[in-house]
């Protein structure tokens, strides 16, 4: 511009936007987000446990993939995990630390969703595949028992002229399939072996693949078809909302959400009918309203969870705008033909198989669905479920599984609550809203109903963000909601608390409890769970994510709306975490996943006497015991021994700190870190920022039940936010002091500290942030480590353990070779300082730059805990909250 003789003011402009930081998009931190909530649940729970076990141990199996050869997993015994789940791990982290870089770097749509289709091939498709090909190898479906094993047999039956409402299963796979179940012999067998609950829709739909596959290859697997209709939702999907990135995060929304992924791998088919309300969506966008209502039609036939979003649908279509307007006859006009569309394909496909036996399919479809007196009951509360249900069961307000329970009285809640949304949609006026209108109603029928499966919430999981991209609504309307709904599921379907609870029985804790505890100990006897305090938190979690849905949908105030993460934290966190204190200080054996709470105690106990962490030995008896046990071989929880002193030491100095307080372990300290980050981001943020962040940062699983179960990520993470709010309120001096901390409390926050700390403005001010971090910084280790130097170099200079993590450490796993990752943390470390160069040079934002240097520790660190996670997804979210250069508003330089 200088050499064309452009002016020293258009000059002095372009070097201004050439140090902007680029702007951070909304899918640069949902897309990540959702990989690394995807890598966190299956290296924390392994979901793909049994298709790694027949791959290792079933003949039949083994012969059928020999010629992979090495391609298979080959695992040490050293590592007791699932080769396969912590690989798929390994892929979603590289995966998500490949779209942040991205993101960052501002690459085109094309590069960004070819690396969602990667993940979606390489976390859904590979999977499903793997379990079809195990279930044909083998000849044993393995799968949802329904979705998979059933329906084949039902779609048999009406080729045969039979209904498949009403039959007798007991001779066919399924009841193979049912016979290894210990839930079910308990409660007298699986009822499904007597009943049918698909609607003709679906057979309708599996059919001619049924009747095509069988022909070409001799077997069929309804997954086969689930996979179709999985990548139409996300090709769908791409379509609802405008804009590259609102089209990117809702492509991610549908084909990478932790509340569907597993589900659709299992062979849940909820996506089909999915798909036909998305078309019904964009066919009403088109003003195709008869092609709307055939699909809303054809949606209801399916299944019965597309109920609850036709009306929605259909008043969409109306085009009334108000009650008012709704009873004038131009609506009622508009909707004759997309109505009578509707019915005419709800009739014609339900009618045909319904009449081969109008009772039976009565019985199946009605009575057995809901729960109605005198029929076959489905056990309450399903195997669990989130809902009230568990309620009933926590304060013994059911004998038996089996009994009826009139749930018909909750169904007054639904009136009210459904004239609330037909108000919220007409106001509206959109098809696209409906989706979110819809969504709320389906959570509510589920949540107040006998059965509330956490698969029932997949249409919820893909419709409800698509609601609020379309309709550019704020994304705390999805977001809190479905980390609430995440928080009941991961509660339910691993019964994190069932062993804290016999630990409790086995204390005599019930029968010491006293005042206000009295009236809140379980009453369920062992006949009907073994998990109370599971089923209460998961009931108190769904029934907060459906208050905040429908407060949001009714368009409550931001106030109102702000209690009830206030009371989540409250019951789901704080409570939680006090009564797992509690238990471990009265049985003296701690209840934990994460065994730094355990190594903190013990280290503390040490400080508190004045001895060096790093010189005798620590006491290696057992101090404490998993929550819940995460072997592959299905070993008990572990033993958590406190054998290996922490570095950096933080987390034992504030534990030794808060004794004198009555703080009882380590996880108090992270409950104050918690509120800690609370305020820092309550003071950087207002409106409806400051609802996401808070939802991000306190009700995300990695976080919420991290913190329950000892993960101390929220120290170094409150102390890392701190210092990027103190940065831009233009105090240097603090965010280097809460630099150091950060970085005392967990070495790994080095890495993204540089990028939050660093000021903008003169040299001067750098060099007084980094002096605060180091004087922190030492102002904590330096006295611990004084106590013994030689021992302390020692141990900073031990070989690392290698165990699971979330990166290389987990692909070397694969073929037995984790301790190599150990021998390579030097070089790693190494690697990880460089990226940390490479990234500051970029004119990105500080905070994207720094969620993506956690995540490149995340990769190469050669153990890790799964809820280390939380920072990357935290800091970027954060980074697309915050407005960039790009726009001309916050504008900051990336650089001393």
């Amino acid at each position: 511009m200088l050499l064309r003789g452009a002016p020293a003011r258009g000059s002095a402009r372009r070097a201004a936007e050439l140090t902007r930081e680029r702007r951070f998009g909304l899918d640069g931190a949902v897309v990540p987000g959702l990989l690394l909530l995807v890598a966190r649940d299956l290296a924390r729970y392994d979901p793909t446990r049994i298709l790694a076990w027949r791959l290792s141990h079933d003949e039949r199996l083994q012969a059928a993939t020999a010629w992979l050869g090495p391609i298979l997993p080959a695992p040490s015994d050293a590592l007791d995990r699932d080769p396969i789940a912590l690989a798929l791990a390994a892929l979603g982290v590289l995966l998500a630390l490949a779209y942040a870089t991205l993101a960052a770097a501002g690459a085109g749509a094309r590069a960004r969703g070819a690396v969602i289709a990667l993940a979606a091939l390489a976390l859904v498709v590979a999977p499903s595949a793997g379990f079809v090909a195990m279930g044909v190898a083998t000849e044993r479906p393995y799968g949802q028992d329904g979705g998979v094993v059933q329906l084949p047999l039902a779609t048999s039956r009406i080729l045969a002229g039979e209904s498949p409402y009403g039959a007798d299963y007991s001779g066919t796979m399924l009841a193979r399939q049912a016979r290894v179940s210990s839930f079910w012999d308990e409660l007298g067998g699986n009822p499904i072996l007597r009943h049918h609950a698909y609607l003709p829709g679906t057979h309708l739909v599996m059919l001619p693949f049924q009747l095509a596959s069988r022909a070409a290859f001799g077997f069929f697997d309804p997954r086969t078809v689930t996979l179709l209709f999985y990548a139409l939702v996300v090709a769908l999907a791409a379509r609802i909302p405008k804009g590259d990135e609102a089209r990117l995060t809702a492509a991610a929304a549908a084909a990478l959400n932790p509340l569907v992924y597993w589900h659709q791998i299992f062979g849940a088919n909820d996506l089909v009918f999915v798909a036909m309300l998305l078309a019904a969506v964009l066919a009403a966008r088109a003003s195709r309203l008869a092609l709307a209502g055939a699909l809303v039609g054809l949606a209801c036939a399916t299944k019965q969870l597309a109920w609850p979003f036709a009306p929605f649908l259909l008043l969409a279509l109306s085009g009334a705008r108000s009650f008012a307007e709704l009873l004038t006859p131009l609506p009622w006009r508009r909707l004759l033909a997309p109505l009578a569309a509707a019915g005419a394909v709800f009739v014609l496909v339900v009618v045909p198989v319904a009449s081969l036996d109008w009772r039976a399919f009565w019985g199946d479809i009605v009575v057995y669905n809901v729960g109605l007196p005198g029929g076959d009951n489905y056990p309450i509360g399903g195997t669990p479920g989130i809902g009230a249900a568990n309620l009933l069961i926590y304060f013994g307000r059911v004998a038996h599984l089996r009994e009826y329970f009139p749930f018909s009285i909750f169904y007054l809640l639904l009136v009210p609550l459904g004239l609330l949304l037909v108000r919220a949609q007409l106001k509206d006026g959109h098809a696209e809203w409906a989706l979110a209108t819809g969504s709320t109603a389906l959570v509510a029928s589920i949540f107040f109903s006998r059965v509330a499966h956490p698969n029932y919430l997949i249409p919820a999981a893909v419709c409800l963000p698509l609601a609020v991209l379309a309709r550019r609504r704020g994304a705390d309307i999805a977001l809190a909601p479905l980390l609430l709904l995440a928080l009941a599921v991961e509660v339910a379907e691993n019964a994190v608390f069932a062993a804290a609870w016999d630990q409790a029985l086995a204390a005599g804790f019930p029968e010491r409890a006293s005042g206000l505890a009295a009236t809140l100990v379980p009453r369920a006897h062992a006949g009907l769970t073994k998990d109370p305090l599971g089923l209460l938190v998961s009931a108190t979690a769904a029934g907060l994510g459906l208050a905040y849905l429908v407060l949001a949908t009714a368009g409550a105030s931001r106030r109102i709306r702000f209690v009830v993460p206030a009371l989540a934290v409250l019951l789901l966190v704080v409570g939680p975490t006090l009564l797992l204190s509690r238990l471990g200080a009265s049985t003296g054996v701690v209840r934990a996943q994460d065994p730094a709470v355990v190594q903190a105690d013990a280290d503390a106990s040490r400080l508190v006497e004045g001895r060096s962490l790093y010189t005798q030995p620590t006491d290696t008896l057992p101090r404490g015991r998993q929550a819940f046990s995460e072997s592959f071989r299905l070993d008990p929880p572990a033993e958590i021994l406190p054998t290996r002193p922490l570095l950096p030491p933080g987390p034992a100095l504030l534990a030794a700190v808060a004794r004198p307080l009555g703080v009882r372990d380590l996880r108090g300290v992270s409950l104050v870190a918690l509120g800690a980050l609370a305020a820092f981001l309550a003071l950087r943020f207002d409106g409806r920022e400051r609802r996401i962040g808070l939802a991000v940062a306190l009700l995300m699983a990695p976080l919420a039940i991290g913190t329950v179960l000892g993960a101390p990520g929220a120290l170094s993470l409150a102390a890392l936010v701190g210092a990027w709010v103190s940065r831009e309120r233009g105090a240097p001096g603090i965010a280097g002091v809460l630099a150091g901390v950060a970085i005392a409390l967990d070495h790994r926050a080095l890495l993204a500290a540089p990028f939050l700390a660093a000021p903008r403005g003169p040299r001067k001010d750098l060099l007084r942030a980094a002096g605060a971090a180091a004087v922190s910084y030492g102002l904590l280790v330096l006295p611990i480590a004084l106590l013994d130097v030689p021992a302390f170099v020692g141990r900073a200079s031990a070989r690392a353990l290698a165990g699971p993590g979330l990166g290389l450490v987990n692909l070397l796993a694969w073929r037995g070779a984790e301790d190599l990752a150990a021998a390579l943390a030097p070089m790693l470390t190494l690697a990880a300082l460089g990226a940390l160069g490479w990234l500051f040079l970029r004119p990105w934002s500080r905070l994207a730059s720094a969620g993506i240097a956690s995540l490149v520790g995340i990769v190469l660190a050669p153990s890790l805990s799964a809820d280390a996670v939380a920072a990357p997804i935290l800091l970027l979210g954060l980074a697309s909250l915050v407005p960039g250069g790009v726009d001309g508003r916050d504008v900051t330089d990336n650089g001393p």
